[in-house]
């Protein structure tokens, strides 16, 4: 083992003179050793406390849609909302079956007269009647046919018609003053009596 200088000095001196001297001045360092090996590794100490949270990382792509879940409870019914606006009105439906018969109303109130008919043609001539009871004897009467040529026939100023018809056609007789008037082609038949 190699000893320093200044060691190997003191040494020498000391077997070569009187008494140990004071130490002197300490000398300048040596230089730097190699460095040593590596020692055995320790022990794991314990775990620190947890840093604060790093930044949030960049979005992933989106992921691929997984099976639908399960069906949920149903939940509570909810208020019932307001009526909506009313739709368009539908096509017509067919007609019912004719419902019964109801009761007769009350009578109505009679209404107005109304104008007079046109005259109706002359009916067919009835037949002669029973002979009537004889009538109690009265004053003679003279009794006068009138065969009109024409469509008109009167009565003479001292007689009064007593009946009127028409022939040649279906047509009824219309009284005047002292006379009858038939249609036309019909001619008229009068009877006259004396006042």
């Amino acid at each position: 083992m190699r000893l320093p200088l200044a060691l190997m000095a003191a040494l020498m001196l000391a077997a070569c003179s009187g008494p140990v001297g004071p130490q002197g001045s300490q000398g300048s360092a040596g230089p730097q050793g190699p460095k040593g090996e590596a020692g055995a590794k320790g022990d794991v100490g314990p775990a620190g406390p947890a840093g604060p949270p790093g930044p949030a990382g960049v979005a992933g792509a989106k992921g691929d849609q997984g099976p639908p879940g399960p069906a949920g409870v149903a939940g509570v019914k909810g208020e019932q909302g307001p009526p909506g606006p009313g739709g368009a009105a539908g096509p017509a439906g067919p007609a019912g079956a004719a419902g019964e018969r109801g009761p007769a109303g009350p009578q109505g109130v009679a209404g107005a007269k109304g104008d007079p008919g046109p005259q109706g043609p002359a009916g067919s001539q009835g037949q002669a009647g029973p002979p009537g009871p004889a009538g109690a004897s009265g004053a003679a009467v003279t009794l006068r046919v009138v065969m009109a040529d024409s469509a008109a026939g009167n009565c003479s100023a001292d007689e009064i018609m007593v009946s009127a018809l028409c022939v040649g056609a279906a047509v009824v007789a219309t009284a005047s003053d002292n006379g009858a008037t038939c249609g036309e082609n019909a001619k008229a038949r009068l009877v006259c009596a004396k006042k």
